[in-house]
């Protein structure tokens, strides 16, 4: 099978991009951050499309590529496509660097985009993928084998609630960001809850909504079991003294959690991830900054901050890799891993047509967040 890929946007405009090429065997994906319409929509597709070229290219001209050579080629491709971006599409028109950020009408150009690149190909007669990422688009090699279904990480989620983001970032000073918790209605870090200490120790919170969460879904289901039967019969009874305790057991979960500082992170993800930026200048509320990832290309504002476009590079050779019966490699943008635990998710690709995905990722981001996210995924089957 060769890749295939699609892209859905949660409105009428989508800042996730994604391009292949399937003889040279490479795939990219992005996920822009900057609002509709702007910058953080162009420099998404730029950054699929310079990066498939440039690996396309290289394909060409060379066939078989020695893996270990991307260890060095593909963090100066990121960071080429970072600074050519600039040259070529920023500035102008209105748009002059100051102290290294492009500036128009004294309001600096924000926003960029994640990057997530795969290439599959063959060295001595062996056959590896080597993945890249800059932020939190991801990219898995799904199996099954013996009805069991696996997911394997080839990459690393660059997120203000990594310690070693921390520390690589704090090494900045005073220019260095500030990782917070999103916490609702605040502005400014005094607002937000902090993840670490200025040590580097991780902040430990009470954990009280999973307990909360639980509480709710069993007082509600015995509640709905209650409607099946008839008031004042044996079973109607027996439904009711159990939905008195489990009443009362909600009650006191709710209160707790509540009134702990955990209620104010919020729980954004079906994996349990609590929504957490990396905040700039804000102690300034009209001036607040804040991102989800600590790596981004074209963010030319959170480069002086912290931000690096410095990819994670993996190599993985194929041929060590127990595929099980099937298998495929599996790129998204967090509108899609939001919403499934990575083995549920694991099911799911390996088990449906692939022309489905993009309906089926749409209806679970409806149902669980109202509304879903930018969608953007590529496949590719590996056995």
């Amino acid at each position: 099978m060769s890749f295939i890929g699609a892209s859905l946007a949660k409105n009428t405009g989508i800042e996730d991009a994604f391009a292949f090429h399937n003889n040279a065997g490479v795939a990219a994906i992005a996920d822009g951050h900057g609002g509709k319409g702007t910058h953080g929509v162009r420099i998404s597709h730029y950054a699929c499309e310079e990066s498939i070229a440039t690996l396309s290219a290289m394909h060409v001209i060379s066939g078989e590529v020695d893996p270990t050579t991307f260890y060095e080629k593909l963090p100066k491709l990121f960071a080429d496509i970072h600074d050519e971006y600039l040259q070529s599409r920023v500035l102008g028109q209105g748009i002059a660097l100051v102290y290294g950020i492009p500036m128009h009408d004294g309001v600096y150009v924000r926003g960029g985009t994640t990057l997530t690149v795969a290439i599959q190909n063959m060295f001595q007669g062996r056959p590896y993928l080597v993945t890249a990422n800059v932020g939190d688009s991801e990219a898995y090699i799904f199996s099954v084998k013996d009805g069991v279904y696996r997911a394997k990480e080839l990459t690393v989620v660059h997120e203000p609630t990594s310690q070693s983001e921390y520390f690589r970032v704090q090494k900045l000073g005073h220019m260095a960001g500030h990782f917070v918790y999103h916490t609702q209605g605040a502005k400014t870090v005094a607002g937000h809850l902090p993840i670490f200490e200025p040590d580097g120790t991780p902040v430990v919170y009470q954990k009280t909504f999973e307990p909360y969460k639980v509480a709710a879904e069993k007082y509600k289901q015995i509640r709905q079991e209650m409607m099946a039967y008839v008031k004042g019969s044996a079973e109607y009874e027996d439904l009711y003294a159990q939905a008195v305790l489990l009443g009362k057991e909600y009650g006191r979960t709710k209160h707790v959690h509540e009134t702990s500082l955990d209620s104010r992170r919020d729980v954004c993800t079906v994996r349990g991830d609590r929504s957490a930026y990396i905040m700039f200048e804000a102690n300034h509320s009209d001036n607040e900054h804040k991102l989800a990832v600590t790596r981004a290309i074209g963010d030319y504002y959170g480069k002086n901050r912290g931000l690096t476009t410095e990819p994670h590079v993996q190599i993985t050779w194929l041929d060590e890799e127990d595929l099980g019966d099937k298998a495929v490699l599996f790129m998204g943008t967090d509108g899609v891993f939001d919403c499934y635990d990575t083995e549920d998710l694991a099911k799911i690709v390996l088990e449906s047509d692939p022309s489905t995905l993009l309906t089926q990722f749409r209806a679970k981001g409806d149902e669980l967040f109202g509304e879903a996210d930018d969608i953007t995924y590529v496949i590719k089957k590996l056995k």
